[in-house]
């Protein structure tokens, strides 16, 4: 007798995919969040996710990584629609800001890009909740470099 042939299980994927949990989908955070804020999430998630492959990492939330608004506007976003994104991200939990990017104070440097990385505070939000506006300075009023109406402060 010949052997049967196994029904696939599931959906099949075609190529490679970033995933979204279902607990994170369905978390009251990420229904809170903005409709761009959702959709750089993906973006970041992708981002942190080839980072962790290229390093060999077993987690997207273990690794630092770089997020610009070059790359962004690459995918549609203009800069104010990305920073209100990347705040609102970062008010539900969803990531962590190492570091501010912009201007250094050497000139042969240039800019630095701004540093990430994925959170969970997200999974109490909404439950033991401590708003992290409160608890945590915000990241982007320690800017590195001055806004366009402040003298330089170097």
């Amino acid at each position: 007798m010949g052997s049967k042939k196994q029904k696939p299980r599931g959906l099949s994927i075609d190529g490679p995919f970033t995933p979204i949990t279902n607990t994170e989908q369905d978390s009251v955070a990420y229904k809170e969040l903005t409709g761009n804020a959702a959709k750089i999430f993906h973006r970041m998630v992708r981002v942190a996710r080839t980072v962790a492959l290229k390093l060999g990492s077993k987690s997207v939330h273990d690794v630092q990584f770089d997020f610009t608004y070059s790359e962004a506007k690459r995918h549609g976003f203009s800069e104010s629609t990305t920073r209100r994104a990347l705040q609102n991200l970062w008010e539900k939990g969803f990531i962590s800001v190492i570091q501010i990017g912009g201007r250094t104070a050497s000139k042969d440097c240039g800019r630095m890009s701004s540093k990430y990385s994925l959170a969970k505070f997200w999974q109490t939000y909404g439950t033991q909740w401590k708003d992290r506006t409160i608890n945590e300075p915000d990241p982007w009023l320690l800017r590195s470099e001055p806004k366009s109406n402040e003298a330089p402060r170097w």
